[in-house]
């Protein structure tokens, strides 16, 4: 029987042209932790400003 192949099972690399329609498109890699890590870290900023003023 032939094996199917679904689209996350690709077997050969995407063609320099594939990468950049999907880029104009808007499908780039994105980490969804460094998200976290900005948010966190403004955050902290954030409380290191003004815990003079909330303690005060």
């Amino acid at each position: 029987m032939a094996e199917e192949y679904s689209q996350d099972e690709k077997t050969e690399q995407p063609t320099p042209r594939r990468r950049e329609k999907a880029r104009k498109r808007g499908q780039v890699a994105r980490s969804q932790e460094l998200n976290s890590v900005v948010v966190i870290f403004f955050g902290v900023l954030a409380l290191m400003i003004f815990s003079s003023y909330i303690f005060s």
